[in-house]
């Protein structure tokens, strides 16, 4: 990918001695970042942490590693900004169902809620999840699902067998479970 920015000559110690990398000054890490982070947000990361490193070199302490703080600060902020884009997405879609009450049906349901609303976003602006973990399916069912005990889902018998057993036996029989 070619860039605007200049090439940059830059001493790594780490690489042997007195050898030169070069290194483009950390452009685009894919085309999905360009449109979730401006190219001057990124040259302004590049200077503050070659101006903290700076600091840190005249007061005498270990250096940062500047090209994997620009990737993890990157990650982070197009991580950030794509979910500014998906809150909306999810809010609507976890809004508009009806919600089950068991908790494996809600994890497996928000799951599925959750990969339709990052569909939507892929196709309304072009962008990719960047994100490298799964989400906390957890977390976003209790920010965006109501609540299981206010919900009035109900559940349907699946099968014959389960709507033939008698409920209750109180009065009839003996109850093993009250005792």
């Amino acid at each position: 990918m070619a860039t605007s920015q200049p090439l940059r000559l830059v001493h790594r110690p780490s690489a042997g001695p007195r050898k030169l990398t070069v290194l483009a000054t950390y452009a685009a890490l894919s085309v999905d970042a360009d449109l979730l982070v401006s190219s001057m947000e990124k040259q302004e990361l590049f200077k503050r942490l070659c101006q903290r490193n700076a600091i840190r070199r005249k007061i005498g302490i270990r250096p940062i590693d500047i090209p994997a703080a620009y990737r993890r600060k990157i990650r982070l902020m197009n991580e950030q900004r794509y979910l500014e884009l998906l809150e909306p997405y999810l809010k609507t879609t976890f809004g508009s169902v009806e919600w089950p009450i068991g908790y494996s049906a809600r994890i497996l349901f928000a799951t599925k809620l959750h990969k339709q609303a990052i569909q939507q976003v892929q196709d309304d602006y072009g962008v990719a999840d960047p994100r490298i973990k799964n989400p906390d399916i957890m977390k976003i069912i209790d920010k965006f699902a109501p609540d299981p005990k206010n919900n009035v889902t109900t559940w349907e018998r699946k099968t014959a067998t389960d709507a033939a057993t008698p409920e209750d036996t109180h009065g009839t029989t003996e109850c093993v479970s009250c005792d």
